[in-house]
């Protein structure tokens, strides 16, 4: 949330961050401090955040691309930093991210609310992207679609078993 929020804010691409800085809470940093699972790779998630301006669940979970000379090469310039403040800071799981630019400029964004938590809920926008981004490559976009529709609107389904159809995947 810190690295999109800063990407927004200045229209950063890859070529601006000379160093990136992630603060995180001390008793969970060793969980996702450079690890070779690239779902759980911090380092190499906020690179695919930077080279791609987002991270879907294909991407994140895309192993080949741990090996990306471009995400490798931004990896090369992020780094951890442990903090026992954001370990007991309410609500939990703050980070912040500091980006120094290759003119020398610091940009800082502090996360207190984690997007999708409760202090930070989603709008129906962004849970309709979220499950399509997870539910199109298995059940087609046209199903995927119907489907995000029913559940916004379960409260007129006249039967829920009208949404099985809508779970099987096009093939």
């Amino acid at each position: 949330d810190s690295l999109l929020a800063l990407m927004q804010q200045h229209a950063l691409a890859p070529s601006d961050v000379a160093q990136l800085i992630a603060t995180m809470p001390d008793d969970r940093l060793h969980i996702v401090d450079d690890r070779d699972m690239p779902d759980v790779c911090l380092q190499h998630l906020l690179a695919l955040m930077l080279l791609d301006g987002t991270v879907g669940f294909a991407a994140a979970h895309d192993r080949a691309r741990m090996a990306d000379p471009a995400a490798l090469a931004l990896r090369k310039r992020i780094f951890t930093k442990p903090s026992n403040a954001l370990t007991h800071a309410k609500p939990p799981r703050q980070a912040i991210v500091e980006i120094t630019t290759p003119d020398g400029r610091t940009l800082t964004h502090h996360t207190r609310a984690v997007l999708g938590t409760p202090e930070n809920p989603m709008d129906w926008a962004q849970v309709a992207s979220k499950a399509a981004d997870l539910m199109v490559p298995i059940l087609g976009d046209d199903s995927a679609q119907k489907l995000i529709l029913a559940v916004q609107h379960i409260d007129r389904l006249a039967d829920v078993r009208d949404l099985r159809p809508l779970l099987q995947a096009q093939g």
